[in-house]
């Protein structure tokens, strides 16, 4: 399954979905993983986490340039795409709306705007990935705990559902972003 047009055209980062599963010993965990890494088809990096690993975060979100990619081309088409809903909001309210006729420069202006800044909110909520948020959480929670966390990026839907179901073969239970 390939990225659609408007996932391409508002992510940077190669792979959207992170699946992470916890696992009580190191063995599990890393069979785990050299299996994934054996079928390839969870299609993305594949890593495992000790208890006391340095580095968490890029294990986690080791994307860093894409999501700097994200950010700039969601907030510009998203802001664009509000923008113009805006603008034509206000020109609907023009047409059927005295007070709006009365003004139409203000009116204009002021939904543009609104428009615009509704985009760079969606944008930055994009940008921000809060799904990836409870998966991290999750990781870092069995990290202190002090058991070992296998975390996946696949780059495709099949590949995400595939690695969630090889960790639960595992005895896991995985969690995984959206």
């Amino acid at each position: 399954m390939t990225a659609s047009p408007a996932t391409r055209l508002l992510f940077g980062e190669r792979s959207l979905t992170v699946v992470a599963a916890d696992f009580a010993s190191r063995f599990d965990a890393h069979a785990a993983a050299d299996q994934l890494r054996a079928d390839r088809q969870a299609d993305g990096p594949v890593a495992v986490l000790s208890p006391h690993a340095r580095h968490v975060d890029k294990v986690l979100e080791p994307e860093t340039r894409g999501i700097w990619s994200t950010a700039l081309r969601s907030h510009l088409t998203l802001g664009l795409l509000g923008l113009a809903g805006g603008l034509a909001i206000g020109a609907l309210l023009i047409a059927q709306w005295t007070a709006a006729a009365a003004s139409p420069g203000f009116t204009l202006l002021f939904l543009g705007v609104m428009g615009l800044f509704s985009g760079g909110m969606w944008a930055g909520f994009i940008t921000l990935r809060p799904d990836h948020g409870r998966v991290i959480r999750r990781v870092e929670d069995a990290l202190h705990r002090h058991q070992w966390a296998v975390v996946v990026h696949p780059r495709t839907e099949q590949g995400a559902r595939h690695a969630a179901r090889a960790l639960r073969g595992w005895g896991a239970d995985p969690a995984r972003s959206l």
